[in-house]
């Protein structure tokens, strides 16, 4: 689960851990960020199962990738 706040709500990170979300990202926020968010969200749910990496988690490797080096 992805928990949103927005920038000028209290919030503390515990909140997310008691409300068991996965992660959490600060609106607003840009598109990679989401991603990003999103991909780790992913990655907690799945943790300590043994499946393949599916393919939006390809994906994000590839622009991960294709975005290093460049400014």
């Amino acid at each position: 689960m992805l928990l949103s706040v927005g920038k000028l709500e209290p919030f503390k990170p515990e909140e997310a851990q008691r409300v068991r979300a996965d992660a959490f990202i600060v609106k607003p926020f840009e598109a990679s960020e989401l991603l990003s968010a999103l991909f780790e969200a992913g990655r907690q749910s799945c943790a300590g199962l043994n499946v393949e990496a599916g393919r939006f988690a390809r994906a994000m490797a590839a622009a991960e990738e294709s975005g290093r080096g460049k400014p």
